[in-house]
């Protein structure tokens, strides 16, 4: 039931008490009674209408700040994905393609950045790759078949808001 339906009912209800039970013409007390009850709940109503609207209005807002779907900057969970092949660049970079063994059309590439210690460098074509996302979801730990860590991978809000340099 909404508040301005319960208010008119209240309003009725008042009404009803001070009117006389047959009917008939209204005495100068009992006209006086309603308009005095009318009165009030009228002005009542109107001084609590903006204090109704603005409730109503946050509660719209709490609602709304409400997270419904997943967020689609964090980092959620991805399937294994076997390494199909190793591109080297000329800096010293590698440019790895990656497959879904279940989903031939799924397709993914990652350029991993000249270093001395490029964990591209190890891998072989049929290598099996897991993402695990991090604990915040700012990116995925990038895996090898065996569990150890070769890098980290970043969401592209991650990356877009944070310096990539090495440390």
């Amino acid at each position: 039931m909404t508040k301005s339906l319960l208010c008119a009912g209240l309003l009725a209800v008042s009404a009803l008490t001070v009117l006389p039970a047959s009917a008939g013409n209204l005495n100068g007390n009992q006209a006086s009674g309603v308009s005095a009850v009318i009165s009030v709940y009228t002005v009542s109503f109107i001084a609590a209408s903006p204090v109704l609207l603005v409730a109503k209005g946050s509660q719209s807002v709490r609602e709304g700040s409400k997270r419904t779907k997943p967020d689609a900057s964090k980092a959620e969970p991805l399937p294994p994905m076997a390494v199909q092949q190793i591109d080297r660049k000329p800096d010293g970079g590698f440019h790895v393609a990656l497959q879904r063994p279940d989903a031939p059309d799924a397709t993914a590439l990652i350029d991993w950045p000249a270093r001395a210690d490029n964990p591209a460098a190890t891998l072989k074509v049929g290598d099996v790759l897991h993402f695990e996302p991090t604990e915040v979801g700012a990116g995925w730990t990038v895996t090898a078949a065996d569990g150890a860590a070769l890098a980290f991978l970043p969401t592209p809000d991650a990356a877009a808001g944070h310096s990539s340099e090495r440390w």
